[in-house]
């Protein structure tokens, strides 16, 4: 006897236990990763970094990395650009143009003006008649 009484038996690893250990580390691991994308990112506004141009000329010839994103204050005129690089290499440019506003006035509601590009009844029964009326001075009207 070993003096550790009848039910002692000396821990014997198998090769299989040490691989089922080092399996559960690398899926504690992955699981750990796996929460840290599963959080929301905390997102901070950068500040832009406005960049000088003459010209709008001046803005679309500005180098942008790839990925990034471009601020332009035109230094001739009211406006600013934007300008961006996607990761492919595709370019986004927009011109913007600023505008006084008086802080007290209510915003404008933006109308479409319609009248341009329909006509009423009213008009289309007008343009019917004038067109009747050239044809009968001409002569060309068949009367059934």
């Amino acid at each position: 006897m070993n003096g550790y009484g009848p039910y002692y038996m000396p821990q014997m690893q198998s090769p299989y236990m040490q691989d089922q250990q080092a399996l559960q580390q690398r899926i504690d691991q992955l699981s750990q990763m796996q929460n840290q994308y599963k959080q929301p990112m905390q997102t901070q506004q950068p500040n832009v970094n406005w960049i000088q141009v003459n010209g709008v000329d001046g803005a679309r010839n500005q180098i942008v990395q790839p990925g990034g994103t471009s601020w332009m204050m035109d230094n001739n005129a009211p406006r600013f650009y934007v300008k961006s690089v996607d990761n492919m290499g595709g370019v986004n440019f927009k011109a913007f143009e600023f505008k006084e506003i008086q802080p007290n006035e209510a915003p404008q509601p933006v109308t479409t003006d319609m009248d341009n590009r329909y006509v009423t009844r009213e008009e289309f029964e007008r343009f019917l008649s004038n067109i009747k009326a050239q044809t009968e001075e001409k002569g060309e009207v068949k009367h059934e």
